[in-house]
């Protein structure tokens, strides 16, 4: 019997961080791991982890940022073995099920890769609607789009 559990923690353990770092395969860590200093007093960053049988196999990050009764994702990773099973789906499912609850009318907000075709599916069957384009992702040549939700 498959045994699932998710909790929420304002950071991760550094054995938790190694296993995340052999996940991303040097794609970008930042979501995950900036510093603290990136982070103004009043926010706060939480990460919402996935355990399958105690061993961790999926975290979702995210920016709360109060003053604006806004919260920024930050990222969403699954482990190799565990992709394409929709334990994404139930750990951004929980997260904003969590979320909508600790901070009910904040504006969630996103963004993602054009060519990343699995997260924009699984962020507008979770309720998010695009709302803007960037071209230039942080000076990265990159493109993203934009979507957001209302926590209800």
């Amino acid at each position: 019997m498959e045994i699932l559990r998710i909790d929420v923690s304002d950071e991760l353990t550094p054995p938790e961080k190694q296993e995340v770092k052999k996940w991303l395969k040097g794609l970008e860590e930042s979501i995950f791991f900036v510093g603290d200093e990136w982070f103004k007093k009043e926010e706060h960053k939480l990460f919402f982890r996935l355990f399958k049988s105690n061993t961790l196999i999926g975290v979702y990050s995210c920016r709360v940022v109060p003053y604006k009764k806004t919260i920024n994702g930050r990222g969403i990773i699954i482990s190799p073995h565990h992709r394409g099973l929709k334990y994404g789906t139930l750990l951004l499912r929980e997260a904003i099920n969590y979320l909508a609850k600790e901070y009910k009318g904040f504006e969630m907000k996103v963004v993602v890769h054009p060519e990343n075709i699995a997260s924009l599916k699984l962020m507008l069957s979770l309720g998010f609607k695009v709302y803007g384009y960037i071209s230039d992702f942080k000076n990265t040549g990159e493109p993203r789009i934009k979507l957001k939700m209302i926590l209800l």
